[in-house]
């Protein structure tokens, strides 16, 4: 009887001793130990996950607003006391979070799939049908990292725009779903719109969108070319990355800036949460175009898996306007110009091309579109479908797309100079600093050609005989976009620039002036070394050095 009795105590302390070391009393996590939970939270896997970053002196604080983001007070900047609540909301039935007041394990999917794996959470799993909704809407197999390139007509897109779409691989790619992030306005323009977008004045949203609506509206509408990098991301990765955006749209609200925390800025700091291998050290990027997004990816070895090019509709009207010949053009401009009926036209391929082309009129012009482009249009297509045997313009082979603007070739967008003169005050030693973007003495290859983009740019002097410093110019905002001529597209080329500066034709060593200006004009092409053209516009300034306040002075160029 006492053998029996002690081989029982014996079995019962083991069973005891398993129970403890599987978890059984342990309701909410099986690895509690304060040094698991330590390292975990200084992991670089858990500080990516909540966008935390390094501070000058020391410690950590998330990007992402306090807000419904943290389960703890101090969350934002306590890595550690955010692990430790995050783990004990997801043990809670009575929380409901978020936009959508959901359970925390519905609201923080990734975080919760994260913390389960590495700290054996023994809770019960939740059910979440709306998340379950929003990632079978996207099928996702793999993703790509998508550039539309600048569009200079809009302010709000002269740097470009990237976000991401997510390819299902079982039916056509128009049909994918992408998922962008991009300020949320409300209908500004003009120089409101520049301050609020640079100085945060807008929140930011996420939107989802099937890829034909991208297409139209960049490829068409604005004649935008399409880059896209699919990421070599395996399907869980992907998976993650959806879960990562559902938890930033579901749980924060935070304000867009043009220069750093926009659309490329988010991009890669969600690429950052699920690949947290990848470094783009973001910390340093004070500012961020969308451009070098894709060159920061670029530099990561076996980043992008595969490249794929999609023109505008201007770029393949002219790819295909150019591979006719002579006549063949001729007889296009008879149709464009409608001096020559389509009826009368034998040959396939011009009117293929005369149909791109009053597409793209359509497009360029939707908003005041003359009646009789849309009814020469339909008398094309009416003539061309009657010959459907015949050959058209998809049977030559087609001079190859300029795709020198590939963002992966761009230089750097940021620029340093230093210089040293002689003025009418003595020498003097210059500093400038420019923090976007392109001019048109910059290479071409990355960007769009006979394009100009400022902003800001900076020049300070110091006089080398008094020490003293001055602001020689503040560059507010610089945008030339030119238009060559074509027989076919007559635009105008323009020019804006809106700066702070110092005034060089009055008596005055110390004289500054606001100044504004704006000239529109015509340019030729002369080929691939020069443009040749006469823009015409007035400068306005207006500061203290002038007797009436202001001045007006025409512009020729």
């Amino acid at each position: 009887m006492k053998k029996s009795f002690k081989n029982t105590s014996i079995q019962v302390l083991a069973a005891l001793a398993i129970c403890a070391l599987s978890g059984v009393f342990s309701p909410v996590f099986a690895a509690d130990e304060p040094a698991t939970r330590e390292a975990l939270s200084r992991s670089r896997e858990w500080l990516k996950l909540l966008h935390y970053e390094q501070r000058p002196f020391g410690g950590v604080r998330s990007r992402m607003p306090q807000g419904n983001f943290f389960f703890a007070p101090d969350g934002r900047t306590n890595p550690r006391a955010e692990l430790d609540a995050t783990v004990a909301a997801f043990a809670r039935s009575d929380l409901r979070l978020g936009k959508l007041k959901l359970h925390a394990q519905c609201a923080f999917p990734l975080r919760f799939q994260f913390l389960k794996e590495k700290l054996s959470l023994k809770v019960q799993s939740q059910d979440c049908p709306k998340l379950r909704e929003f990632t079978d809407l996207f099928q996702a197999k793999s993703v790509s990292l998508m550039f539309s390139t600048a569009y200079p007509n809009n302010p709000g897109s002269m740097f470009g725009h990237t976000f991401f779409k997510f390819n299902s691989g079982v039916r056509s790619e128009l049909l994918d779903q992408s998922l962008s992030y991009a300020a949320f306005i409300a209908g500004e323009a003009g120089l409101l719109y520049m301050a609020r977008g640079i100085f945060g004045g807008y929140y930011g949203a996420f939107a989802r969108t099937p890829y034909y609506v991208k297409v139209n509206e960049y490829n068409n509408s604005e004649s935008r070319d399409l880059w896209e990098y699919e990421l070599n991301l395996t399907e869980d990765q992907v998976n993650r990355l959806l879960l990562h955006f559902w938890e930033l749209e579901v749980n924060s609200s935070f304000k867009y800036f043009f220069f750093d925390e926009n659309c490329a800025f988010i991009l890669l700091a969600a690429l950052e949460a699920v690949r947290s291998d990848w470094e783009f050290n973001l910390s340093r990027w004070y500012f961020v175009i969308p451009g070098e997004t894709v060159s920061a990816v670029a530099r990561i070895p076996g980043a992008i898996r595969r490249v794929e090019f999609r023109p505008s509709i201007r770029k393949r009207f002219f790819q295909a306007e150019a591979a006719l010949t002579s006549e063949e053009r001729q007889e296009l401009r008879g149709v464009a110009r409608h001096q020559k009926e389509p009826g009368e036209v034998k040959n396939a391929a011009v009117l293929d091309v005369a149909a791109l082309y009053f597409q793209y009129v359509k497009e360029r012009d939707a908003e005041e579109v003359d009646g009789s482009i849309i009814d020469t249009q339909k008398r094309v297509l009416q003539t061309r479908s009657a010959m459907s045997d015949a050959v058209g313009i998809s049977s030559r082979t087609l001079p190859r797309v300029d795709q020198g603007n590939d963002p992966r070739l761009a230089h750097g967008a940021k620029r340093l100079t230093l210089g040293y003169g002689d003025g009418s005050a003595g020498s003097f030693e210059e500093m400038s600093f420019r923090f976007a973007y392109h001019d048109l003495m910059d290479r071409d290859p990355g960007y769009e050609r006979f394009s100009h983009f400022d902003f800001p740019y900076l020049t300070v002097r110091r006089q080398h005989s008094s020490g003293k410093f001055s602001i020689e110019e503040l560059n507010i905002a610089k945008v030339t976009s030119l238009f060559p001529w074509t027989v076919l597209e007559r635009r105008f080329s323009w020019s804006f620039a809106l700066d702070y500066r110092a005034l060089k034709d009055l008596a005055c060593e110390r004289c500054h002036a606001a100044h504004l200006d704006a000239s529109a004009g015509s340019v030729l092409n002369l080929g691939s070394f020069a443009l040749v053209g006469l823009m015409g516009g007035l400068q306005l300034e207006a500061g203290s050095a002038f007797s009436t306040g202001w001045r007006v002075v025409p512009k020729a160029q």
